[in-house]
């Protein structure tokens, strides 16, 4: 024995249509918002055809990373030796709040052949100095990086100087970081410094929940 089920239209308890099965077996919805059962709405369909998430894609309860384009907007810093965990506020001001990475082009430079790494963290412990680099050529990194930065969201940005007989002259460009932040606030450090000065320019051209 077998059941079927055919429909070519379906309406809710007001009578108002939902959607519609065409001829050809495909579904057209009517309403052009889908939403869940608290009554927010999760998307919409434009007039072209267009789905426009309202609300931040997840998977198995996490949320997924996902660019959302911004008009690019910078902002710079200067440092006068080394800075621990310091909170900036990046631009543009349309990064919402709960923005958890943005996408943003660094530029580093500094006025002494000076080694050290630049941090960007979400939070001020992500940025806290800690050693990151080893001490001599071909170290096992695990027995010399504090134990700190294995759980950091943050980026680590090498400015070379000193024993690497090599600075830059003209700053350097790290293209296309993925920069763990809250909202428009990440926190900055430069643990190695010896003593230079310098400036951190920062371009950020999406962001992502």
């Amino acid at each position: 024995m077998t059941s079927e089920l055919r429909v070519d239209e379906l309406k809710n308890t007001s009578g108002i249509s939902s959607f519609t099965i065409d001829s050809d077996g495909s579904m057209k919805l009517t309403s052009n918002k889908i939403k869940n059962s608290s009554g927010v709405t999760s998307f919409t369909l434009e007039s072209d055809g267009v789905i426009n998430y309202t609300q931040p894609l997840q998977q198995n309860g996490s949320t997924i990373i996902q660019w959302i384009e911004l008009t690019p907007a910078s902002v710079e810093w200067s440092w006068s030796g080394g800075v621990n965990s310091s909170a900036k506020t990046l631009s543009p001001t349309s990064i919402p709040s709960t923005a958890r990475y943005l996408l943003a082009d660094v530029f580093v430079t500094a006025d002494t052949s000076d080694h050290q790494n630049i941090v960007l963290g979400r939070t001020s412990s992500d940025a806290t100095a800690a050693q990151n680099w080893v001490n001599t050529r071909g170290q096992q990194p695990s027995t010399i990086f504090s134990s700190a930065i294995a759980s950091r969201q943050a980026i680590t940005l090498t400015y070379n100087g000193e024993a690497d007989n090599y600075s830059p002259n003209y700053g350097m460009w790290y293209s296309s970081q993925v920069v763990p932040c809250a909202g428009r606030t990440v926190y900055f450090s430069n643990y190695g410094n010896s003593g230079s000065n310098g400036w951190v320019y920062v371009r950020v051209r999406a962001y992502s929940y």
